[in-house]
């Protein structure tokens, strides 16, 4: 039937999609760590001193010592793609 065949198209289309996207993707070389050498420089200040004491909106400590039973988390997405502005 029509609707048969409709269904069976869209399943052959989705499995050659998935197929190629793990083909694509196996063919990938696995990554490597930087050398040392070729690693951008950290930083030499401490860029706490620059935070505000207290945060703007839940007036709660930014910097150590924390109260006990304060929890913390540390999200490392970098900046260049703007990522962080969700936890705005």
């Amino acid at each position: 039937s029509q609707h048969s065949q409709s269904t069976q198209s869209i399943i052959t289309s989705l499995f050659l999609i998935l197929t190629m996207a793990f083909l694509f993707n196996f063919a990938k070389p696995e990554p490597k760590m930087v050398k040392e050498s070729e690693a951008l420089k950290g930083r030499d200040d401490n860029l706490m001193d620059k935070c505000a004491d207290k945060h703007t909106f839940l007036k709660s400590k930014t910097k150590p010592p924390f109260p006990d039973g304060t929890e913390s988390i540390v999200f490392g997405m970098g900046c260049f793609w703007g990522a962080e502005r969700m936890f705005w």
